[in-house]
């Protein structure tokens, strides 16, 4: 029995309960100490084990640890986009995981932070909305919608919408289809829902609405079809709506250095100083609504020695200013971006 291959050892397997441990890297060990543990079964004498053999416990953990350094010696995925840098960076990694029972936004209360006006407030629960249905169901000509929104501080509006979906839950229920119960729940917690207990007040704060909601009265929306090679500008919609044009906006600056940046009017201001170079001129590429601008993304040229041109919106060819190479190349390189002088 000495010359025990592969394909015998597996056919003649006692029925011992020791089970064969292969595991990557150590296939020779573990079949070493299958052919040893099958002689001693055997009973024949001078094909003992020898006690230098490795064990089973041996064998994992010497494989465990081979596959762990494998791992280690992996290459991690270089993170090529600026949005991937920045989620795994100091400032974005707490948005990697939920917050379960309060809401994750970039914003404080909002979850967009370019649109601070948008502050959706927290879905009702279910527990609430099932016993808003339980209690019309029980006396319906009694706590008709209205009632039910005053006792319960929601808009009539929305509790038409509760009832409506919770008869379209039941019969679902009916019908047994399965309902998503735990993606409720789970939903509910990412969305920062106030727990309600059956038979309790639910009062949480901006929870109270008016039971009519009030709508700013506003004309029917009117379209017009415009070509998308022609500018649409505010004097234009006024012209057609009959109405002044507004007025922009801007926030009142302060002395430097903490003075607002306005991008466009420094682009403006960057472009009447003529310090960039006229390539040339070509009216059949011209764009009358963008200026595009052509950047080298060779990695073997420097940063700021990589050349960027401007196709104006007029067909004009020209090299960029110091000021849009700045934001070019902080917009692309932040890194290099750094260590390059503010313009």
């Amino acid at each position: 029995m000495r010359s025990l291959n592969y394909w015998t050892v597996a056919l003649s397997r006692p029925s011992t309960g020791v089970s064969l441990a292969l595991t990557r890297g150590a296939p020779i060990r573990a079949l070493t100490q299958w052919a040893a543990h099958y002689n001693a079964n055997s009973g024949s004498e001078g094909d003992k084990p020898s006690p230098d053999a490795p064990t089973e416990e041996t064998v994992k953990v010497e494989g465990a640890e081979e596959e762990a350094a494998t791992e280690e010696t992996k290459p991690k995925k270089k993170l090529t986009r600026p949005s991937d840098r920045w989620l795994y960076s100091q400032d974005g990694h707490r948005f990697c995981e939920p917050k379960m029972g309060q809401t994750n936004y970039l914003g404080k209360r909002y979850p967009f932070p370019m649109n601070p006006f948008f502050q959706p407030r927290p879905p009702t629960p279910d527990a609430l909305r099932e016993e808003i249905y339980k209690t019309w169901t029980e006396a319906p000509a009694k706590y008709t919608p209205r009632k039910l929104a005053q006792k319960y501080r929601l808009a009539i509006c929305r509790i038409e919408a509760i009832l409506k979906l919770k008869v379209l839950e039941k019969r679902m229920v009916e019908n047994k289809v399965p309902l998503q119960r735990d993606f409720t729940r789970n939903m509910e917690g990412l969305l920062g829902v106030s727990p309600y207990t059956p038979g309790k007040p639910w009062n949480p704060p901006g929870s109270n609405e008016p039971a009519v909601p009030f709508v700013p009265e506003v004309g029917a929306p009117r379209f017009r079809a415009v070509d998308e090679e022609k500018a649409f500008t505010a004097e234009h919609a006024a012209q057609d709506l009959q109405r002044d044009v507004y007025t922009p906006l801007k926030a009142a600056g302060v002395d430097a250095p903490f003075a607002f940046e306005n991008k466009v009017e420094l682009l403006k201001a960057e472009k009447t100083k003529k310090n960039h170079k006229v390539l040339g001129k070509n009216a059949v590429l011209a764009n009358p609504r963008w200026d595009i601008m052509i950047t080298d993304t060779n990695p073997k040229i420097p940063t700021r020695e990589r050349s960027m041109v401007v196709r104006q919106s007029d067909g004009t060819l020209r090299q960029a200013t110091s000021l849009e190479r700045s934001y070019r190349i902080r917009a692309l390189w932040p890194k290099e971006a750094a260590q390059l002088p503010r313009v």
